[in-house]
């Protein structure tokens, strides 16, 4: 295969992804207890061949399913809903 296929597949796949530290903001946690997370089992970050933690939507919705709702969110909701 081409190596701009390649490229073109591998930005099509990391487009809705994120690293540690943006996963970590958009959960509204640290980059630690992410971290601390997957040491419990708690989430399974993918990996680029590179070593480097990677993570999708489907991580975000596992992290958030059950968790209360952040401060933000709800201030933010409280504003939409007026």
């Amino acid at each position: 295969m081409p190596f701009y296929i390649q490229y073109l597949l591998y930005l099509t796949v990391m487009a809705n992804t994120y690293s540690i530290g943006a996963f970590a903001k958009r959960i509204g946690r640290s980059p630690s207890t992410v971290r601390r997370s997957e040491q419990e089992g708690k989430v399974t970050p993918k990996r680029l061949p590179s070593g480097h933690r990677y993570f999708d939507e489907s991580d975000v919705r596992a992290m958030l399913a059950g968790a209360p709702v952040h401060l933000s969110v709800f201030k933010s909701q409280l504003f939409i809903d007026k």
